[in-house]
């Protein structure tokens, strides 16, 4: 993403595991001639804008109350449970290290970033009872355009 549209003006290149990959390009197919992955339900041919519609959705369907921000914690949660590093978790979820001398330094290659990103993604799949092949075969429900089901 281009530091202009990040919260921290940092650029942020987010490397996916080959699950978030295939989930992406299932919601591709299935989202027809848009441009946008997340498709705006209300505004031809633009994105979503802060998501906000999806989170009230997800809480409905889910019953579970809760904020993008907890998204954010649970993933670093887990990352930090399966020992990822750091400096790694900083730089998945682009914090800042600039107010550390040693993260100054570090270059993370985004290929081993990836590592501990399919590292998270695994442990949640696991978790969460995910099976891949259902999910590769998924198909919007009738109730919306933006929703996905994930077969239990």
């Amino acid at each position: 993403m281009p530091r202009e549209l990040t919260k921290s003006d940092r650029e942020h290149c987010l490397p996916l595991s080959d699950f978030l990959l295939e989930l992406l390009k299932r919601r591709r197919i299935f989202n027809g001639t848009s441009d946008w992955i997340f498709q705006s339900t209300r505004l031809n041919n633009r994105p979503i804008s802060s998501g906000t519609g999806i989170l009230h959705k997800v809480r409905a369907k889910s019953g579970i109350r809760f904020t993008f921000h907890d998204l954010r914690r649970t993933f670093l949660t887990m990352g930090e449970k399966l020992d990822v590093p750091t400096y790694a978790l900083k730089r998945l979820v682009n914090h800042s290290v600039s107010n550390d001398m040693t993260g100054r330094y570090l270059v993370l290659d985004i290929e081993r970033l990836r590592t501990y990103m399919t590292q998270i993604s695994e442990a949640f799949i696991e978790l969460l009872g995910v099976d891949d092949v259902l999910v590769k075969e998924w198909k919007p429900d009738d109730t919306s355009e933006t929703s996905i089901t994930v077969p239990t």
